[in-house]
């Protein structure tokens, strides 16, 4: 492309889309693209979102020149329910800190409250994915895993513990590591059945 039609390009979307007009407390926008799918995450009203998704929506419409399927955007309000995100469940907490300030006369504390997202383990998805797997019932009960009864007892401890390792990396970052715990046992008591049973 010539840079005079990139030119008249970047003068006809700004033709096309106006300058916003409202207030924005956090200007700063999050992008995330996984697959076919993407998140933007900002703060603000349901109002802004619109507006955002709006201005969104007419840029590709423009600079793409293909229609996108409004249908499938959905707005999300993070503080109220929890998302489901590659393998995490997103949710936001509210955390209270307190701050000493020392003045002349005496020492006073001040409460902050503010929210913070929290991923956290979805552990009833992860015990259905092991019960599909073998490693336990449907419940979560650890059971024997007869496909791998056939090999060695080295191996057969180093695939479990490689699989534990892969778990505890990825969701290590999370908060309330119950979950995570309560697979970890299912995992060691599934390998010990295992191993007792041949």
């Amino acid at each position: 492309r010539s840079l005079s039609s990139q030119g008249e390009r970047v003068i006809r979307l700004s033709c096309l889309l106006p300058s916003i007009t409202f207030p924005i407390r956090n200007p700063c926008i999050h992008f995330v693209r996984y697959g076919n799918n993407c998140i933007l995450a900002f703060e603000g009203s349901n109002y802004s979102a619109r507006k955002w998704i709006h201005y969104l929506l007419r840029f590709w419409q423009c600079n793409h020149h293909s229609w996108l399927r409004t249908q499938r955007i959905r707005i999300i309000k993070s503080y109220i329910n929890s998302i489901f995100f590659l393998g995490y469940t997103l949710g936001s907490l509210s955390e209270m800190v307190g701050i000493k300030a020392k003045t002349m006369d005496n020492l006073s504390t001040t409460h902050i409250t503010f929210r913070v997202l929290c991923p956290k383990v979805p552990t009833s998805l992860s015990i259905r994915s092991l019960a599909r797997e073998g490693f336990c019932n449907g419940l979560g009960f650890p059971i024997s895993r007869s496909a791998w009864a056939t090999s060695t007892d080295t191996d057969t401890t180093n695939r479990f513990n490689r699989l534990w390792k892969n778990l505890f990396i990825y969701y290590s970052g999370s908060s309330g590591l119950g979950g995570l715990y309560r697979i970890r046992y299912i995992l060691r008591f599934s390998c010990a059945k295992t191993l007792a049973g041949k």
